[in-house]
């Protein structure tokens, strides 16, 4: 009963402070087109490629509710380097 309970409240806060909104999710592969004539249209380099970037660890502000959840802790950051923007 008390992994059930533990497992139940680590579900329910977690879900609670979740900021991320799904339902507006759209991934790489679909704006990698646009992001790139973005770019190049603001004088960037057209020898970059677009590629995801993996998370990293951030600092920051966080809700009672994230600190509660443990979560809000790592997210992928844009990096631009010499041959790539992440």
């Amino acid at each position: 009963m008390e992994e059930w309970v533990g497992a139940w409240w680590h579900h329910a806060v977690t879900r609670a402070a979740d900021r991320s909104h799904a339902d507006a999710c759209v991934t790489l592969d679909e704006m990698a087109g646009p992001i790139g004539a973005l770019f190049r249209a603001g004088g960037g380099d057209a020898a970059l490629r677009v590629a995801p970037v993996a998370e990293g660890a951030i600092g920051g502000p966080r809700g009672w509710l994230q600190h509660l959840a443990g979560s809000g802790t790592r997210a992928a950051r844009p990096r631009l380097d010499a041959d790539v923007l992440a």
